[in-house]
């Protein structure tokens, strides 16, 4: 989670969002603008922010009259702070803010009655974070919206199977429903899982369109031999070992019915090349992993620490490993290549024999 609150000012983002989550690795974090700032002061578990305007007959410290003043990683760890940690601003007065580690956990779905959709209500800004980096309801039912609409399109041009067709649907890795709320729940059995206890708690309370599970952190799962039509994992492979893969397309293999979809995304070397070609190291590091470990790269970057399990990292795989090794478990129907997906990951289309 990078450039998670880049350029809000506390008061905005205070009154807009009412929390934040601190980002994995403590990276980018709060960058509030000076011009919005008096002072900031701590305690365990509590950051007090003092906002005003800043006139040139106030005297303060130079350094107030640059751009942007982060509340750094040390000052989040003098107040014990730490990341994945649910934050929560509390208005003291006209000009004083405080931003404490608190569990928000509590009453999820009151928090998300500020607008619904379809009668379904939209997840608090903060959960929402936790999966997009961007605490933003609108952005966040367009991308599920579009990502529901691209699989649909793209299965009925490929394949002619019209997804309202399949009964039984798995979103393994849904998060907070963002593109399941989008299926139509008088038409399908829906289902989903996700590792994130406070987005499959929010599901469970709030949306009434399907079931929902927390894990699973390996197979096996709870679910029948045979039992869906279609699987969809979005950014799931994208964050799990070699063997880990191998482990979880069986466990797909197992549950999902002769003739059924898979449909996963998976960071190929084309998606490398195009979109982290200017990543300077990381780009040279994630190169010679693929040309030297089967086609295959897995990076311990710890950019969700705190919010998923320390398994949970970054992977790379070249076109020639994803085909010899998921066409192990299924026929490979189509992969896309990156930058045609909505989150611009390959994707491969996947048909249990």
């Amino acid at each position: 989670m990078s450039n998670n609150i880049n350029n809000f000012s506390a008061t905005s983002l205070a009154r807009k969002h009412g929390g934040v989550v601190v980002p994995a690795s403590i990276r980018g974090v709060l960058n509030i603008k000076k011009n919005d700032l008096v002072g900031i002061s701590w305690s365990p578990r509590k950051i007090l922010i003092e906002v005003g305007y800043i006139s040139s007959s106030m005297v303060s410290p130079p350094a107030l009259y640059e751009n942007i003043l982060p509340i750094s990683p040390d000052i989040l760890r003098l107040a014990e702070i730490n990341p994945g940690d649910i934050l929560k601003f509390t208005n003291l007065s006209n000009s004083k803010w405080m931003l404490t580690s608190s569990d928000q956990s509590e009453n999820l779905v009151n928090q998300s009655n500020k607008f619904c959709t379809k009668g379904n209500p939209v997840p608090p800004e903060w959960l929402i974070q936790c999966f997009s980096s961007v605490p933003d309801q609108v952005q966040y039912l367009n991308s599920g919206f579009d990502t529901y609409k691209w699989m649909e399109s793209s299965i009925k041009s490929d394949i002619n199977i019209n997804l309202n067709s399949l009964e039984n649907i798995l979103d393994f890795g849904c998060g907070a429903a963002r593109v399941l709320r989008n299926f139509d729940s008088n038409k399908h059995n829906l289902h989903g899982c996700d590792l994130h206890i406070h987005a499959i708690n929010w599901c469970k309370e709030a949306l009434p369109i399907g079931n929902f599970q927390h894990g699973f952190t390996k197979p096996k799962t709870t679910y029948e031999d045979d039992f869906f039509e279609y699987i969809y994992a979005i950014s799931v492979l994208t964050h799990l070992d070699y063997d880990m893969q191998i482990l979880w397309l069986l466990e797909w293999s197992r549950i999902l019915k002769k003739g059924g979809l898979v449909f996963a995304t998976f960071n190929g070397e084309d998606f490398v090349n195009k979109y982290l070609c200017n990543s300077g190291e990381y780009f040279e590091n994630i190169k010679f992993k693929l040309s030297k470990d089967n086609g295959f790269a897995f990076i311990n970057d710890d950019g969700w620490k705190g919010v998923f399990p320390d398994f949970y990292q970054t992977s790379y795989q070249n076109i020639k490993n994803v085909t010899n090794n998921f066409s192990l478990f299924f026929e490979i129907v189509k992969i896309y290549p990156a930058g045609d997906f909505v989150n611009r990951q390959n994707v491969v289309l996947m048909r249990k024999r």
